[in-house]
């Protein structure tokens, strides 16, 4: 296999033949995967969405992502594509061969080696070789192509100069001059091309035109850039100027010190930006994945010659010494450029720069983009959080530019320093001007520096005529006087620029901030597996899944600081990684083993923080402790709402309350709230812990006693927060995120687009280590606690009814925003039995959890609240080990008590309970019915907990049943009843009820309820035009989008049944935006089924088949697997239609074996009848006719429409007309049955195409006038008499008997089955026996045995329904 990337991407075989791949994002992912192949580690997939879909990921992105490799592996093979934990690589044997841009790669090397050998024939035809291998664009199919491809296309103009070089060397000056023409028009500022036209023209004798093409080129640089031409140009012209030069043919790299080699262009791939390391590092071997765009485009620092610019515009020559990096990246020391055999190394400047002992990890792009600051700023401050790698970054950036600064680059190290009188004294030292005095009258220090003169006027002195760059590591603990000096120097001495450090800005005019991200996941595990080498030699987390997958849990919750992942590496002398992970829940205690040269602040992650820490005041760190409440992230109306103080005398639980009785009423009371709540372990039960103290991994002589700073009280107002968030977020003890103009988040809606502030996990530890070090604090910490609980109560209360309106969507994007502070929340009041809180907070979030599919995380958190029930402490403020157990949330499902105690719901306090703990039993049985995983309705203890709950909410109309979840207690009938007629007077009821008590949103909700169950009971189609009407008017009044589509969707359902297919179509294209617009995604791929229904219906049988594919798409993009049972009937009807029985056949029985559990009573229907009619077609009659028989019965007893009834009906005169058995007045009398059923309800174009073949084959027996008048004559027939007619039939056939009496056939189902779903028909085999009573007994007995016999699957079939999501059959 070829995997070909160089232009639109393309898969071809052993032979060269392509392999059909698909849409774009097949082409993407798999341009993704070959870029990657050379390396043994899998793509991640977060780099794989990010590549295949860019800044528009999908719903569930790894889901969509897991799709779409099982489509690639489709069509290149099952094989090609393996996976691993984290990620996926493609199966090459030889990357290198097998890649078009690996293998081009190859052969440029090949090619600059031959060159640099003086081999320039093979240098030019290998050249010429790897050339050919473009097609186009390279990366062409990624979304970010761009960025991907720009150290692609460099290597390739890399590429073209060498060839073009050895062409030169082989005298063929004129075959290079036209090309070279193009070229340097195509690139009017790359001097090399003009150097080589100018060469090229001189050696083809063409002086003139040489002399001329300098000027041109000469003109364009000062047009354009206002510079001139480089060294290798102006030596040209020289040359030719002077009469005595020799010919330029053969010194292509003269004037350049070398060529550039691949290796010189390669950037080390780590995903994002390429990184720092050795020499050895930089090579095309490593593998690139098209991130670091920086390099390849010329950036400062990168070895891309004098030519270039720090902002990205396109290179000029290749100087040899302009920059001191090559393209592979800074790091280990080295800092010339690498350029081909023949290397410059320009003499060092001055500076006090130290040499790096451990290699430089990522930040490629950083380093460029903090040149270009440099370029455009004379002030650039890194800054960010401790551990995150500013000094290293910024003495990285600093070795890049030594060139630039003639009088040096020097490093003023501010850390050590007590006291910020000392900093100018301290700067003066670094750049070496302090001097010894060895004769002093001893006056001078009073009046002058210690060292005669004062050291920010000798400074100024010194810098004032001088050009150099000035470091200043570490300025945050003396930050205004290292401002004030950085303003001075900056004012009196114009040739100084500032790269300072520091954990806030300085706050100096004209000063550009560059904050210091954490490293990304590829750069992050790669410095772990760097530095763990060194205690480890031979580590390798590659090797291994388990230890690759604690490597990236490690950096992850490290939050990608270099420091702290530098210290985790070091543990590895002790642990496995396995084992560190286990353990960063005390990470501070873990974490201690740093270097022993380093800073003291710098040898434990505890220290790190710390100091940030000590750096604060008491109101800030009142601020931070309080924030430290949060779950993964704020706003700042919570942040005002939860870290202020509360109006004086609302509680002492929410608002200033003296301290001193707060610390009281600690006294002796362990803590029952963790600092802070971890997510992760909501579900679970868990919470932040602290750190027991004889963990045996730390030593306890390093970890720094938590020092007691907290004063009884500060009380901050909620004014003052904004200030102080900011002064937190300038401390980088803070993060803010603001949200991407013109982006989804600022539409329309309250606080749309707010930045969201939020902690590193690591400073959150640290926090809320401190939040609870001693009384005062947890008194505050409690305070803020209830704040935090009561502000998203609120919160949710707000949003809950605009959840429910034409606001949704905002809302929608609001709460899911704050879901892990509403999870926290929760979690919090659940733990501590407050149900006040529970209720409230579980009300307002039921219909959101519903509407975005969060149905099993609410099933879990209700069942959690029901363990409240039982309980005999019911205070507000429980302890931590009082919280409810994990228990199965279905276990408190059937214990309802025995009645309603007396008293008014909503007054009296035990009432009210018992109603809200019923309307959580509703709501749980909702959730998980939807989610396929609900009550066993076989169960009598379920069966007598669903009639106690129908009787309850029956005997009780009120405001209780007219809202959400309340109004859903009709559906306790279909446990007990199934789908009969019981439930729509129970509906009837509840509408009536939401008239009188409910808003728009409840009456629409039941009327959709109701109508859609009108639809698929006898007679619904003729009489919902009422209600139906009045559901789109009221949809159109509320707004939501989703009540909005289920509308649409049932007027598309009425629409098909009435034979308008056109009006069907677009009220189903109409739901299907809905349902996107709204984020329903497990819609979407059912309403794609039912416009494929349709389409087959009208006989489109191309048409169905792609909208099946759409919605099979659809359904990997969102995960949801139970549209394709189906889609399979879709399928194989269209093959049915396209006369394949075999794939027909295929097709039936897959849709009856995905459906088992899942599928509505509905489905059986329509599936058993394909069955039954395939049956009869591939020749077995009898077999058929029985099924059939059984799927009528089914569907009767479960009040089916007649639709379907007919349809079976229609399907069985088919087989019998078709039969050559004399059975043609029994199908003539069934198509009677069937017009009568149908009544005004026309058949499709589908199935009346199959009646007329029916009519026409029994015509030829009986005459068309005689199949009329006995169609005529049965169309009053009832479906029980129907039946009757097919036992009869079955009986005149000689059918043979099974043990019972009835007919033989075979089942799908297994015999366990079989024998669990006779006995749970026994009671309705009996019912169906006393259906007609003018047949014989005997007659009425068979019949019964028959159903109890063969219909063996229908109990497990009408388990669940999911009347929202499924798509009846049209027919």
């Amino acid at each position: 296999m070829r995997y070909l990337i160089l232009g639109t991407t393309e898969a071809r075989d052993d032979h060269g033949a392509p392999l059909p791949l698909g849409g774009p994002r097949i082409r993407a992912l798999l341009a993704a995967l070959a870029v990657r192949s050379a390396r043994s580690a899998p793509a991640p997939v977060d780099v794989l969405i990010d590549e295949v879909w860019a800044a528009d990921p999908p719903h569930d992105a790894p889901a969509a992502l897991q799709a779409l490799v099982g489509r690639l592996r489709r069509a290149i093979g099952r094989d090609a594509v393996i996976s691993s934990p984290g990620g996926y690589r493609l199966a090459t044997a030889a990357p290198q061969d097998d890649v078009d841009l690996l293998l081009f790669e190859r052969l440029t090397n090949e090619g600059i080696r031959a060159l640099d050998a003086d081999d320039p024939e093979t240098a030019a035809a290998t050249l010429r070789k790897a050339l050919a291998l473009w097609r186009g664009p390279a990366l062409a199919d990624l979304p970010d192509r761009e960025t991907a491809a720009a150290r692609p296309e460099a290597l390739r103009l890399t590429a073209l100069h060498r060839r073009i070089d050895a062409d030169l060397a082989l005298d063929r000056p004129t075959d290079v001059i036209p090309e070279l023409r193009e070229l340097v028009a195509d690139h009017p500022l790359d001097e090399t091309f003009h150097a080589q036209l100018i060469r090229a023209l001189r050696a083809a004798g063409h002086s003139a035109d040489a002399l001329a093409a300098y000027e041109d080129v000469r003109r364009t640089l000062a047009d354009r850039l206002g510079t001139g031409p480089g060294a290798e140009l102006k030596e040209l012209h020289r040359q030719l100027l002077t009469t005595d030069a020799g010919p330029a043919g053969r010194e292509p790299n003269a004037a350049r010190g070398g060529a550039y080699t691949a290796e010189a262009v390669a950037s080390r791939a780590d995903g994002h930006g390429g990184s720092g390391g050795t020499e050895a590092d930089s090579g095309v071997r490593g593998a690139f994945d098209g991130r670091d765009g920086y390099a390849a485009r010329g950036g400062r620092g990168t070895g891309a010659g004098a030519g270039s610019r720090a902002d990205g515009r396109e290179a000029g020559s290749h100087t040899a010494g302009s920059y001191t990096v090559g393209m592979g990246g800074v790091g280990m020391g080295s800092r010339t450029a690498r350029l081909g055999s023949r290397t410059a190394v320009p003499p060092l400047p001055h500076g006090n720069l130290r040499a790096r002992l451990t290699s430089f990890v990522g930040r490629q792009k950083e380093i460029g983009d903090i040149l270009r600051d440099l370029d455009g700023a004379r002030l650039v401050t890194l800054t960010g959080p401790g551990g995150s790698g500013k000094t290293r970054l910024s003495e990285e950036a600093a070795a890049t530019v030594t060139d630039g600064y003639p009088d040096g680059v020097w490093i003023a190290e501010l850390a050590p320093l007590d006291q910020p009188s000392a900093v100018p004294g301290a700067v003066l030292s670094a750049v070496g001007r302090r001097e010894t005095t060895l004769l002093a009258t001893g006056l001078e220090s009073r009046a002058t520096g210690a060292d005669g003169g004062d050291p920010t006027s000798r400074l100024v002195e010194y810098c004032a005529d001088r050009r150099l760059l000035l470091l200043l590591d570490n300025c945050e603990h003396v930050i205004d006087a290292a401002a004030r000096l950085t303003e001075t120097l900056l004012a009196h001495c114009p040739g100084v620029t500032v790269l300072a450090t520091s954990r806030e800005p300085l706050g100096v005019p004209g000063e550009t901030i560059r904050p210091v991200e954490p490293l990304p996941p590829a750069p992050a595990h790669q410095l772990f597996a760097e530095r763990a080498a060194t205690v480890r030699p031979g580590f390798d987390p590659a090797a291994d899944p388990d230890t690759a997958a604690a490597v990236a849990e490690i950096c992850r919750r490290l939050d990608g600081l270099p420091l702290a992942i530098e210290l985790a590496a070091a543990r590895l002398r002790l642990l496995t990684p396995r084992q560190i992970a286990a353990r960063l829940d005390d990470r501070f205690r873990l974490l201690t083993s740093g270097s022993r040269t380093a800073l003291p602040r710098q040898q434990t992650l505890r220290a790190v923080v710390e100091w940030s820490w000590d750096l604060l005041d008491e109101r800030e760190r009142t601020v931070l402790r309080r924030a430290s409440v949060f779950a993964g992230g704020w706003t700042l109306s919570g942040a005002e709402a939860v870290c202020a103080d509360g109006r004086p005398g609302k509680s002492a639980l929410t608002d200033g309350t003296a301290a001193e009785d707060l610390i009281a009423a600690e006294e002796g009371v362990t803590d029952g709230i963790a600092a802070g709540v971890d997510v992760r372990g909501a579900l679970t039960d868990a919470t932040a812990g602290i750190p027991e103290p004889d963990d045996t991994v730390a030593y306890d002589h390093t970890r720094s006693p938590v020092r007691s700073r907290t004063r009884p009280h500060v009380r901050i107002a909620p004014a003052e927060v904004l200030e102080l968030l900011g002064a937190l977020v300038d401390k980088s003890l803070l993060i803010v995120d603001h949200p991407s103009h013109g982006s989804a988040t600022e539409s329309a809606g309250p606080a749309g687009g707010e930045p969201r502030y939020r902690m590193l996990e690591t400073i959150h530890e640290y926090v809320g280590e401190r939040a609870t070090e001693n009384p005062a604090a947890r008194a505050d910490h409690k305070a803020t606690v209830a704040r935090h609980t009561a502000h998203f109560r609120d919160f949710l209360r707000t949003a809950e009814p605009r959840l429910r309106s034409a606001e949704q969507l905002p809302w929608l994007r609001l709460v899911e925003t704050d879901l892990d502070n509403v999870r926290a929340a929760l979690h919090r009041s659940l733990t501590t039995a407050d149900e006040d809180s529970v209720f409230a907070l579980i009300s307002a979030l039921a219909w959101f959890w519903w509407l975005r599919n969060y149905r099993d995380e609410g099933a879990a958190w209700v069942g959690r609240a029901l363990a409240l029930e039982d309980r005999p402490d019911r205070g507000t403020d429980g302890e931590a080990d009082r919280a409810p157990d994990g228990s199965d949330p279905l276990d408190q499902f059937p214990r309802i008590p025995a009645r309603a105690p007396d008293g008014e719901d909503g007054v009296d306090r035990e009432a009210t309970r018992y109603w809200q703990f019923m309307d959580l039993r509703l709501l749980l049985f909702f959730l998980l019915a939807e989610q396929g995983t609900g009550p066993d309705l076989r169960d009598p203890e379920i069966r007598d907990a669903a009639r106690r709950m129908r009787d309850a909410y029956a005997s009780h109309p009120g405001a209780r049943t007219a809202c959400f979840p309340g109004l859903l207690w009709p559906f306790t009938a279909f446990v007990i009843e199934g789908f009969t007629g019981e439930l729509l007077p129970l509906m009837d009821q509840t509408v009536a009820g939401c008239r009188r008590h409910g808003d728009d949103w409840a009456l629409g909700v039941t009327l959709m309820y109701r109508t859609q169950l009108a639809i698929d009971m006898p007679g619904g189609v003729e009489t919902i035009d009422d209600d139906l009407a009045e559901l789109c008017e009221l949809a159109a009044r509320v707004g939501d989008r989703w009540m909005l589509a289920q509308a649409e969707g049932a007027r598309g359902e009425v629409a098909t049944f009435r034979g308008r297919y056109a009006e069907a179509r677009a009220a189903y294209e109409k739901a299907r935006r809905l349902a996107q617009e709204l984020g329903a995604h497990t819609e979407v791929p059912f309403l794609f089924t039912r416009l494929a229904d349709l389409a087959l219906n009208e006989k489109d049988m191309e048409g169905a088949l792609e909208l099946v594919e759409r919605s099979e798409e659809e359904s990997e993009r969102c995960g949801t697997q139970d549209v394709r049972a189906f889609n399979h009937i879709v399928r194989s009807e269209a093959e049915l239609l396209h006369g394949d029985l075999a794939r027909a056949r295929t097709y039936c029985d897959a849709a009856r074996h995905r459906a088992r559990g899942t599928a509505p009573p509905q489905f059986w229907v329509v599936a058993n009848g394909l069955d039954a009619r395939i049956t009869g077609l591939e020749g077995d009659l009898v077999g058929g006719l029985r099924k059939l028989r059984n799927t009528l019965r089914e569907g009767l007893e479960m009040n089916s429409m007649e639709l379907l009834l007919a349809h079976q009906a229609e399907s069985a005169a088919e087989l019998l007309a078709g039969s050559g058995r004399g059975q043609e007045r029994l199908a003539a009398r069934l198509l009677g049955a069937a017009d009568g059923w149908r009544g005004r309800l026309p058949r499709s174009p589908l199935v009346a195409g199959d009646v007329d073949s029916t009519v026409a084959r029994a015509s030829e027996a009986l005459g068309r006038d005689a199949v009329e008048k006995l169609r005529t004559e049965n169309s009053t027939l009832t479906p029980e008499q129907a039946i009757r007619l097919l036992d009869e039939a079955l009986t005149s056939l000689d059918a043979p008997l099974d043990a019972t009496g009835a007919p033989d056939a075979p089942d799908v189902s297994d015999t366990t089955d079989a024998l669990d779903a006779s006995e749970a028909r026994t009671e309705i085999a009996g019912q169906a026996q006393t259906v007609d009573k003018t047949e014989t007994v005997g007659r009425t007995q068979t019949v019964g045995q028959a159903q109890a016999a063969d219909r063996t699957e229908t109990a497990d079939r009408t388990e669940t329904t999911d009347r929202g999501a499924t798509p009846p059959p049209a027919r």
